[in-house]
């Protein structure tokens, strides 16, 4: 199987109308301590359905999303 074959989830502020099988939406809070509250939460339950692909929009370039940003580079490695 290739990565194209694997489903993706695409964590985001605003939710795509754009469909498509294989792809799942997830609207994430715009506020700093509630995105840190929720992103493991929503990081586990994805791997527990299988996503092994993750695409994760960009957080606000401001200091109270300083240690998320940080979270979020070091796991895309």
């Amino acid at each position: 199987m290739n990565a194209a074959d694997l489903p993706v989830a695409i964590l985001t502020y605003n939710q795509s109308e754009v469909q498509k099988e294989g792809v799942e939406w997830i609207a994430m809070p715009n506020d700093a301590n509630q995105y840190a509250h929720d992103l493991y939460q929503t990081l586990r339950m994805l791997d527990a359905r299988g996503f092994r692909q993750l695409i994760v929009e960009s957080v606000p370039e401001k200091a109270e999303w300083d240690a998320i940003r940080d979270r979020l580079q070091r796991a895309s490695y």
